[in-house]
């Protein structure tokens, strides 16, 4: 009986991430073709979860969203991490004055997840254009800040279960040149994605710190490559170093 029932939550969660991963409306028929489950499971489990407000059915086409209840986990994920709300405010800073897409990452495992974004940008690159939410650690500037200040069991951990594919021609795939680059991360302060995930893009990323001295996120700036020359790639991680140092003091004195 016990079986049964985590093989049916299971489900249950595995249809709900379907939604989470992809946008817009979705028909029964692709969430059960997704989920690799019967028709009729999926019904059933899909019914449920709309009576409890999780999912939504739209009346003129039958298909599916997230519900508003979906909302609730959101609000109570930002009052457990209550950070995300003060690294909107310091980021929108860099925002407002820089005309560039920042965004907040937070470590996932194995990748690393954006929390936060201000997107609007002059720059040409955005943080939207960046799906899915979860990037790699390994070639995102983000990603390089967390996986720096991963103790030398977790790296080794994630160096056994991941490979270095490429994003583009200029992505690192060697270990030992990636440990000699999270090396100079932990070092400077500062993480560079000089279009190793996407071509064209152009991220600085720097780490962000709690009371305790402990690497809780990453921060970065999106540019692109004909707006990162030599002086104002200067200029933005001077400005982003700045921006880590005052959230982490400002985190630092969260009651």
């Amino acid at each position: 009986m016990a079986d049964n029932n985590s093989s049916t939550v299971n489900k249950a969660i595995d249809i709900i991430e379907v939604f989470l991963q992809r946008d817009g409306e979705i028909a029964l028929t692709d969430v059960a073709r997704l989920t690799n489950c019967d028709i009729s499971t999926v019904y059933r489990l899909v019914s449920t979860l709309k009576k409890r407000k999780f999912l939504y059915q739209a009346h003129r086409n039958g298909k599916y969203t997230l519900g508003l209840k979906m909302i609730d986990f959101s609000l109570a994920v930002r009052r457990n991490l209550r950070f995300i709300d003060l690294a909107y405010l310091y980021l929108g800073k860099i925002n407002t004055a820089f005309s560039a897409a920042v965004n907040l990452a937070i470590l996932d495992v194995d990748k690393s997840l954006m929390v936060e974004e201000a997107a609007i940008s002059s720059k040409g690159a955005s943080c939207s254009n960046l799906k899915p939410k979860r990037l790699s650690l390994y070639a995102t500037a983000c990603g390089k800040v967390l996986l720096a200040h991963m103790s030398e069991g977790d790296k080794k951990v994630f160096f056994e279960n991941n490979v270095l594919k490429a994003f583009t021609a200029k992505t690192i795939t060697n270990i030992n040149s990636l440990e000699n680059e999270l090396a100079r991360v932990r070092k400077t302060g500062v993480a560079y994605d000089f279009e190793e995930y996407k071509m064209g893009l152009v991220a600085i990323a720097v780490p962000v710190f709690n009371q305790h001295a402990e690497l809780i996120a990453a921060a970065s700036i999106l540019l692109t490559e004909k707006n990162s020359d030599k002086e104002s790639i200067k200029q933005y991680t001077l400005a982003m170093k700045k921006c880590g140092e005052d959230l982490s003091r400002a985190i630092s004195e969260l009651k």
